[in-house]
């Protein structure tokens, strides 16, 4: 039989496992794992030569192989996760508070800062008409969509877009002009 044609039975019948790629920091004696079915008395009979390259070996089975298969698939598995999502709950210093903005604490200063703030922005709201005021806390405050709003109000949205526009000026001014 020539080499050629025995190589790839040799691949057809046998994994070969490089140790030091396969385990990072291996050290033992056996550099190479041979994934089979066939006994060793079995392959030294048939892939003599061939098995010098790989020499020194251990001879595997191939529930071995299986396992390690279902292995990599997992590892593949959970690497393309990660890849796909951040993991909020890493715990890596500065990470977390990233994603949850309410374990920051807030010291006192800006809790009074905030409050003040939020106190003279209420009182600037009610010197808009009701209208703008409410389009602007729909859209500012609870999220809703210019479509949304329209869509409640039955009107274009243009015209929501134009008060919300037109409040918004009037609040700069009276923050400017007061605050």
């Amino acid at each position: 039989m020539d080499t050629n044609t025995l190589l790839k039975q040799f691949k057809d019948e046998c994994e070969v496992v490089e140790f030091k790629y396969e385990y990072p920091g291996y050290v033992g004696y056996e550099q190479y794992g041979i994934i089979t079915a066939l006994s060793e008395k079995e392959l030294t009979d048939k892939y003599a030569e061939i098995l010098k390259e790989f020499s020194p070996y251990i001879v595997l089975d191939l529930s071995y192989g299986e396992t390690r298969n279902e292995f990599r698939k997992n590892e593949d598995k959970h690497r393309k996760r990660s890849l796909r999502s951040v993991d909020a709950f890493n715990y890596e210093d500065g990470e977390i508070e990233c994603f949850h903005s309410e374990l920051i604490g807030e010291s006192a200063e800006d809790i009074v800062l905030h409050g003040l703030a939020s106190e003279v922005l209420y009182a600037a709201l009610n010197m808009l008409t009701e209208k703008q005021k409410e389009r602007i806390i729909k859209y500012y405050l609870q999220g809703l969509t210019l479509e949304k709003i329209a869509e409640d109000e039955g009107v274009y949205y243009k015209a929501i877009s134009f008060s919300i526009e037109s409040g918004l000026k009037k609040l700069k001014k009276l923050l400017e002009n007061d605050y």
